[in-house]
Formats: C-alpha cells, structure tokens, sequence
C-alpha cells in the first residue's frame, strides 16, 4: 500500500468526527537541523495529512484547527522576533494549504519557544495545587532520566533542582531541569492549552516517525500531570508510509490505551 492509499484511510477513519484539532507539520528553524526543516519529506507528509484531516472535517460540517508547532529554539533572539513578528507558511506548506482550501482563521501556528516558557508557569500552578505528583530533588543525581533515546545522564548540575514524576517504567522521569522544562513538559502544555482552548472530539499528533519517543512521553506527561483524558491518537511519518502507536508500545511506553486509538496494523506493512 502506497502513501496516497495510506494518507485516505486514515482520512476515512476520522470520518464522522464533528470536531478536531490536528498537530502536523512540525518543523525546526535552526541551521544545524536543516534535516528536519520544512523541506523534509516527512515534514511536508505531516502537513499534507493534516491539512486533509482538518479539511475534511470542515468539509463535512465538523470543526477543526490545523496546528502548525514550530522549533524555533537554537536561533539567535533576534531573528527568533522577527520570525514570529511577519511569520509565514513556506511555500510547500502554503501550497499543501491552498490545495485544501482551508479558512486562514482555521491555521494555528504555536512556537516552541513561547510554550517553553509557558510550560514553566504551568508546571508550577501543577506543584502549588498537587504537589504529590512530582519530586523536587538535586538535578545532578546520576539515575534521573531526561534524555530521549538514553537511559539516563550522567551531567552533574550542582546546585540546581530538578522537578521528576515517576515514569512509564517506575524511573525518575524529569519534566523540569534547573529552569529549563524538558520536551515532555513543553509537549503537554502544548496539547493541554490546544484541548482547553478549542474543547475537541478528539487531538491527533501527526510528526516524523524520529518523535515517536518525545510525542509518547508528552502524551504520558500530559495524562498524569492534567489528568485530561481527551482522546489522542499519535500518527508518525517515515518516506514512505503513515505509522501508528505500534512504535511506543516497542519503546516501552504506556499512553493509556484506553483513551487513545490503536489502528490495526495490517494496514501498515
């Protein structure tokens, strides 16, 4: 099965859903991750799904936000500024865009930089109100896990805190760093401002199969920290397919099933 076939399934499985909001098109800004701008291909297949899920519920009468998450971290303040300042979409995106037809007022696009700093806010109003969910201990403790694709680091930070819950598998899971909240964090106070704002059916994270790990612990972050169980399915992109959730049960980690979607996998091969 191709990736056209791939991309009207899923667009047939979301039929009926009458509102949405789908997160697709995740780009990075900074030079050194040029592999992962726009002009990737698992990028631009991100947006294409996204715009097509978004336009089909509008299409039949449902509502639906397209949001577009942009990496503007790593890039010198300046230009950071003026990015957000006279943004626009890149022309492949804008092409995909015009091609749905979708009303500009139906595109959000959120930067990363500004839900990092919001993540911080949020983690605290979570620490004041149930200060049971999380732990405050030395950020240099050598078994707190905090990087993706690594059981742990080993980085002594003395004299900083850290701010951990317990993970999917029982670890020491750090969703704030000293003063930097970790992608996990940054990741939930994304979906969890997206479902308190627009109140959706159902949240659909559309990305390169590469975030398959930080999507999943965002998610898990999300669930425990919000308690929200808005139903969330989680889509990835290789150069050739659509993938589903299969990934994160292989990477160990436990999203609660009951309130998300599994697609069946035989239509992945």
């Amino acid at each position: 099965m191709n990736t056209y076939q791939h991309r009207e399934q899923l667009v047939q499985r979301f039929h009926g859903v009458d509102s949405s909001v789908v997160v697709a098109g995740h780009y990075c800004l900074a030079e050194d991750m040029q592999d992962l701008s726009h002009e990737g291909e698992e990028e631009a297949s991100s947006f294409q799904l996204g715009a097509k899920l978004v336009a089909a519920t509008l299409n039949n009468g449902g509502q639906s936000r397209l949001i577009l998450w942009v990496n503007d971290i790593g890039i010198a303040p300046e230009r950071r500024r003026a990015i957000k300042e006279n943004y626009s979409l890149p022309a492949n995106y804008q092409a995909i865009f015009d091609a749905e037809r979708i009303p500009r007022q139906n595109l959000i696009v959120c930067f990363e930089s500004t839900m990092r700093n919001k993540a911080s806010k949020l983690l605290r109003k979570i620490y004041k109100r149930t200060p049971q969910l999380l732990s405050k201990i030395c950020s240099a403790r050598p078994d707190l896990v905090r990087c993706v694709g690594d059981s742990s680091c080993s980085i002594a930070r003395p004299g900083k805190m850290a701010y951990t819950i317990a993970g999917p598998i029982g670890e020491q899971l750090v969703v704030k760093d000293g003063p930097n909240p970790k992608c996990n964090m940054i990741l939930a106070s994304l979906f969890n401002e997206l479902i308190e704002k627009y109140r959706p059916a159902v949240h659909i994270n559309i990305f390169n199969e590469l975030y398959a790990y930080r999507i999943g612990l965002g998610v898990y972050v999300f669930r425990l920290l919000l308690e929200n169980h808005t139903p969330i399915f989680n889509i990835y992109c290789d150069d050739s397919r659509y993938i589903t959730q299969e990934m994160e049960v292989e990477a160990g980690i436990d999203c609660q099933p009951s309130a998300v979607c599994y697609f069946n996998k035989e239509i992945y091969p």
